[in-house]
C-alpha cells in the first residue's frame, strides 16, 4: 500500500491508470469498511469538476472470491452514494500477486453479460521498484 501510494504521488502509473489528478488512501464507506485507494480524475479544462473515479482494492498475495465480493460492494456503494448512478464515472481495479480462477471466470462473464469490467493488475517488487502488469482475460 505504501509503495503504491508513493508511486502514485510521483505519477509513475499514469500509463496504466490514465491522467489521474489526485488519490486518496483508506476511503471510509458507510458500512464500516475502507476502500484501499481511490483515484480521482478531474476535467482537463475545469479542474474543479471531477469526471471519473477508480476504486482500487489491493491484496497482499492472492485475489480470491471474498476480495472480489468486497470490491464489487465498494463499486455498488460508490456508484449509488458518490457517482449518482453514473456508471461511466467509475472504474474498478484489483491488484494482487495472483488471481483465483473463479475471480477471472466471473469477471469474464460479467464483462460479457453486463458490459462491466474490472481491471486486474499483477504486482511484483523488483529491484526496489513496484511493477504493475495487466492480467488479460
Amino acid at each position: 500500500m505504501s509503495l503504491l501510494s508513493n508511486d502514485l504521488a510521483e505519477g509513475k502509473f499514469k500509463n496504466i491508470f490514465g491522467d489521474y489528478s489526485d488519490y486518496l488512501s483508506y476511503v471510509p464507506t458507510s458500512f464500516e469498511r475502507e476502500i484501499d485507494m481511490l483515484l480521482i480524475f478531474n476535467h482537463p479544462k475545469n479542474p474543479q469538476q471531477i469526471i471519473a473515479y477508480n476504486i482500487i482494492e489491493l491484496k497482499k498475495d492472492r485475489f480470491d472470491k471474498s476480495g472480489l465480493k468486497q470490491l464489487l460492494q465498494y463499486e455498488d456503494w460508490f456508484l449509488r452514494k458518490k457517482a449518482h448512478g453514473d456508471s461511466s464515472m467509475l472504474r474498478t481495479t484489483a491488484i494482487a500477486q495472483k488471481f483465483d480462477n473463479e475471480v477471472i471466470s466471473y469477471l469474464k462473464k460479467r464483462k460479457e453479460y453486463e458490459n462491466k469490467s474490472v481491471s486486474l493488475l499483477k504486482y511484483e517488487y523488483i529491484s526496489d521498484n513496484l511493477k504493475l502488469t495487466e492480467v488479460p482475460f
